[in-house]
């Protein structure tokens, strides 16, 4: 788990590597079209900055995001508002989101989730560590397709300030 993107639940520690570029590309999409017919159901807005503010509040950086460690009342208050995200969303799309992305490189200690039975055996376990590590692995499988991309937009756009300054 050296390499991995590690979460601690209690005493379980869950560990994923991100999909390669072009999947975690295809399914930032399949991400971003759920979260935005999510986001446009009134409250979803403030409940999504409720939550932001609750984890940042749970560990000192961002760093310390990836690698937080989460109490067992923190989770609880985490997933009120995350229940609350998840049922503006169709039930078959949240499903099909966390099986891709559970279907790549996510384990529990050396239980490979993307395994039915072992994930079947791990859930059944810890049935309240299914939402928040299908939300964690969701997240860090497609977050690096759009932090960047306002300046990825902004390299190929024919009046932008970078070009402009590229072709003097």
């Amino acid at each position: 788990m050296a390499d991995m993107i590690i979460l601690k639940i209690k005493d379980r520690k869950y560990g994923m590597r991100k999909m390669p570029p072009i999947k975690g590309a295809a399914f930032g999409i399949k991400v971003s079209s759920a979260l935005s017919k999510m986001l446009a159901t009134p409250g979803a807005t403030n409940a999504l900055v409720d939550l932001q503010k609750r984890f940042r509040s749970m560990t000192d950086s961002e760093k310390d995001v990836q690698n937080a460690e989460i109490s067992g009342e923190q989770a609880t208050t985490l997933g009120q508002v995350i229940i609350q995200l998840l049922a503006q969303i169709d039930p078959d799309t949240v499903n099909a989101i966390f099986r891709e992305a559970f279907s790549w490189e996510v384990y529990c200690e050396n239980r490979r989730l993307s395994d039915d039975v072992q994930f079947e055996e791990h859930f059944s376990q810890y049935p309240g560590d299914l939402y928040p590590v299908a939300i964690w692995a969701t997240y860090n499988h497609v977050k690096d397709f759009f932090t960047g991309l306002g300046d990825g937009m902004k390299a190929f756009m024919p009046n932008s300030e970078s070009n402009q300054n590229a072709q003097a």
